[in-house]
């Protein structure tokens, strides 16, 4: 018993020892059936859904569970293919453009989003997959639709909205129309932010919601913003006919002594040629600003203004003087006066600065040029010493001749030459017209002698030759005539032509001293004579020849029928000359010292000259 007793504890230590060891083999027994469940279940449903998509997915509320892909892409395309129809509006600077989401660049992808809904549960670790499929047995699972955005569509899209929208910024103008000036106002530039815009759509898109765009435009100031301050002065200028005065000078007295009155001349304007002046041209006001400007192109009153400046303007005229050697006293046959000359683009200046400045009147730019003789100058002239005399002799000259004789002569008595002047015949001599006094008579005309106005004036020049040169004047330009002329001889080689304008007679006065040019005609003599009185020149004059070179004789009479003239009249017109090369020289020495001042040489050349009478014909 005791040894029983003894032994008894042992078996029951083994017992209580293996107790905790079946619980332990229990858990694990049932582990291993929960996993290999798990793995059935899991083997299970994969199998069954292995291509298809798993209960619970549905796409924006479509069910989509338990399809295979290709049937859910048939069933997508048919249920979500008003997504790209739905209605998108732009809109930008107060319009507006009706689009759909495809329009815009919205695109929905059907095989993207069945592959989505089909990796649904089939993402991620195995063990947590069942949880998905609990979750999708619960409530489901809904995904959105895989869609993208098209930027070339949007960009083009937006591009064709963007030429919809440019404008170039428009700055306020002035437009004068007639006699008034009218503000147009001002228009900002705008152009279509593309990028900007979109990135709107892009965001749009991606939502793949129908919605309102408001589109990015970006404005463009203009630079000129306001037209009114310049059309309210253009406006202030074209109001009125402007009335502008001149200060007209005139002189009381005579020489550089004379005293300078003003009198007023009143010219309005016509308002046309003024609208047709004024100008606006912008101008820089700050950086970025401008602003218009009123301005003025006077050409439009270039003509009046023109006409206004040849009513003022008037040369300067010499005093001319008359001596009588008898009683020894000088009066004056012309009174001096200054010139006045007004420079036309100063005076359309001043009137320009005068109507932008709104003055009513304007003081011209005159100039005064000084006579270069005054009368006041009479004391300085010493008429008691005769200088140099030329004379020339016309008998046989018709009465018209002689009529031409005494008018021009009479041009240059009383001509005070100053010191170191050029003294040109045909500057005195003036126009040749039958309205100042000249006939008809002969003038040589080609190769024969014609009836023209002036014939006789050469007498005049030739005779004004020879004062010049016998007061040992420096001679400047002279020509002499084409053939012999019997009123120039003798002597031969002392005649000087002269053809206005085209041939002139110039002298100088190359001393210091003024002289008096004096005319004696005699008409019963047949003589005219010029007389320069004043100092003595302090020269001596020798003329050598004249020197007959070379002789032509002329040719037979030539007889012209005219039937102006009464049958059996013969009337002379031309007288036979034989032709010749002449050189006259002409020695000019300084009294004192007998220095040579001039060593001339005249030639002249004269072609032969027949006789030529008219034959009358007539009844």
């Amino acid at each position: 018993m005791t040894q029983q007793a003894h032994l008894w504890p042992v078996p029951r230590r083994n017992v209580v020892a293996r107790r905790p060891g079946s619980w332990w083999g229990v858990l694990a027994a049932w582990c291993l059936a929960l996993a290999t469940l798990f793995a059935v279940a899991v083997w299970a449903t994969t199998t069954a859904y292995a291509d298809r998509i798993y209960p619970g997915v549905t796409v924006e509320g479509v069910p989509l569970g338990g399809l295979s892909p290709e049937t859910a892409e048939a069933v997508l395309r048919g249920r979500l293919q008003e997504y790209g129809s739905r209605p998108v509006v732009l809109r930008a600077a107060g319009r507006q453009w009706a689009y759909t989401l495809s329009d815009v660049g919205y695109r929905l992808h059907v095989e993207a989003t069945v592959a989505r809904a089909y990796a649904v549960g089939r993402e991620g670790a195995l063990w947590r997959r069942p949880l998905v499929w609990w979750n999708l047995l619960r409530g489901g699972y809904d995904i959105a639709p895989v869609h993208s955005f098209d930027a070339q569509t949007g960009l083009a899209l937006l591009s064709l909205i963007a030429r919809e929208l440019h404008r170039t910024p428009q700055d306020a103008r002035v437009d004068v129309v007639g006699l008034d000036a009218y503000a147009r106002p001002a228009l900002p530039g705008r152009t279509l932010d593309i990028e900007a815009s979109l990135q709107r759509l892009r965001e749009l898109a991606l939502r793949g919601e129908g919605s309102t765009v408001e589109l990015v435009v970006v404005e463009r100031p203009p630079l000129i913003r306001s037209a009114e301050p310049a059309a309210s002065r253009a406006r202030r200028l074209l109001t009125g006919r402007p009335r502008l005065e001149a200060r007209v000078p005139t002189w009381v007295g005579e020489g550089k002594t004379a005293r300078r009155l003003e009198l007023p001349l009143v010219w309005a304007f016509r308002r046309t040629p003024l609208s047709r002046a004024l100008r606006v041209i912008p101008v820089e006001v700050a950086e970025g600003q401008r602003a218009w400007q009123v301005d003025a192109d006077m050409s439009p009153l270039k003509d009046e203004v023109a006409t206004l400046v040849a009513r003022l303007a008037q040369p300067p005229r010499d005093a001319r003087f008359d001596y009588n050697p008898d009683t020894g006293t000088l009066r004056p046959l012309i009174v001096s006066q200054p010139g006045i000359t007004v420079d036309p683009e100063a005076a359309l200046r001043a009137l320009k600065a005068a109507w932008l400045e709104g003055r009513s009147t304007s003081a011209l730019p005159v100039q005064i040029t000084w006579p270069a003789v005054s009368t006041a100058d009479a004391g300085r002239l010493e008429v008691s010493n005769i200088v140099a005399v030329g004379e020339s002799t016309f008998g046989g000259s018709p009465p018209a001749r002689e009529q031409n004789i005494a008018v021009s002569s009479a041009r240059f008595h009383g001509i005070v030459i100053p010191p170191h002047t050029e003294v040109s015949f045909n500057t005195y001599l003036g126009e040749i017209l039958d309205a100042t006094g000249y006939e008809e008579s002969y003038i040589i005309l080609g190769n024969r002698t014609a009836v023209g106005i002036g014939g006789g004036i050469c007498q005049v020049s030739t005779t004004l030759f020879r004062a010049a040169f016998f007061a040992g004047f420096q001679i400047t330009e002279r020509r002499a005539h084409g053939y012999r002329v019997r009123y120039y001889e003798p002597p031969i080689g002392l005649d000087a032509t002269v053809f206005s304008p085209y041939v002139d007679f110039k002298f100088r006065n190359d001393t210091d001293n003024y002289y008096l040019l004096q005319r004696e005609l005699d008409l019963k003599a047949k003589r005219l004579r010029f007389v320069l009185y004043g100092p003595d020149t302090g020269r001596m004059v020798e003329m050598i020849g004249p020197q007959v070179l070379e002789i032509t004789p002329h040719g037979d009479p030539i007889y012209e029928e005219d039937p102006s003239l009464p049958a059996g009249v013969i009337k002379q017109v031309d007288w036979a000359q034989d032709g010749a090369r002449v050189k006259v020289e002409r020695i000019v020495r300084h009294r004192t010292t007998g220095e040579v001042i001039y060593h001339d040489v005249f030639w002249s050349t004269y072609r032969p000259w027949v006789a030529r009478y008219l034959v009358g014909t007539g009844p």
